[in-house]
């Protein structure tokens, strides 16, 4: 590259990166919602550095080549795509954070939990991963982002991205069932049915089991709800009944009671005086 080439190629880099912080930095004054705000900074401070760096090279490189023109290696910057989890992922206990890396240098990573950074790694040039534990997060809504900064530029992040995933550690919540724990039933068929409700993940209908006496029982069952009728007349005496679910990610809940059926009428004799 010659000196004139290079350097409007810098400064129009330089332009269209003032550009669009110009353009972020309004938005942000706009935007009220946190989350937003936060991703929006993050992707100010990611420019401002890549101005800086860009700026550095137009001051410290361009000087020498003043009065004529040499040939100059440039490495492209690196960059970085968190592959998982994805974006509004669902996410219990421990998780991987597995990034893919694409850079010409050695550096360090981190991971930023809800703006909260951890401690810098080495990772070379190649992909890498965080663990993640999410059992100490609150459920809702959170934000992931991976840095990585070049050996060379240890106070400087190069590459970062954000992913928001919400965690979800809590099970569903059996809200009601019928009949009731302990009740007396006189109705012969009388239907068992619960009602469930998921506020994360939702509940997975695959796992909802309903169990009469020990036995699983072909209960109609949705995301809110089972239901179980009887064609079969329920025989006198107690009866046990088991709900189990999970939500999408696993989370179980279950709920056992028992009713009792006394459908038969009372039957007796007189057994005197003896009519003579």
């Amino acid at each position: 590259l010659n000196t004139p080439q290079l350097e409007a190629s810098l400064r129009a880099q330089i332009a269209s990166i003032q550009a669009r912080i110009t353009v972020l930095q309004a938005e942000l004054a706009q935007t009220t919602h946190p989350i937003r705000r936060f991703v929006l900074t993050l992707r100010i401070r990611a420019l401002q550095f890549l101005l800086e760096a860009f700026s550095d090279l137009l001051a410290d490189l361009l000087k020498p080549l003043a009065s004529g023109s040499a040939s100059i290696f440039v490495l492209p910057l690196p960059t970085l795509n968190i592959t998982a989890p994805a974006q509004n992922q669902f996410l219990r206990g421990n998780v991987t954070v597995a990034v893919d890396l694409h850079s010409a240098l050695l550096g360090r990573a981190r991971l930023v939990v809800d703006a909260i950074a951890g401690d810098w790694s080495d990772v070379g040039a190649a992909d890498f991963s965080f663990a993640l534990n999410t059992a100490s997060m609150a459920d809702g809504t959170h934000t992931i982002a991976a840095q990585f900064s070049p050996t060379e530029f240890p106070t400087r992040v190069f590459s970062s991205q954000t992913v928001t995933v919400r965690v979800d550690n809590s099970s569903p919540v059996i809200s009601s069932f019928a009949p009731p724990d302990g009740a007396f039933t006189t109705n012969p068929l009388q239907p068992i049915t619960a009602s469930y409700s998921d506020a994360g993940s939702g509940v997975d209908v695959a796992s909802v089991v309903l169990k009469v006496d020990g036995s699983a029982v072909a209960a109609s069952v949705n995301s809110t709800g089972a239901v179980f009728v009887p064609t079969v007349s329920w025989s006198e005496g107690n009866h046990s009944v088991n709900l189990d679910l999970a939500d999408v990610l696993g989370n179980p809940a279950s709920q056992a009671w028992s009713f009792f059926v006394d459908s038969a009428a009372p039957t007796g004799q007189i057994t005197g005086p003896s009519i003579t």
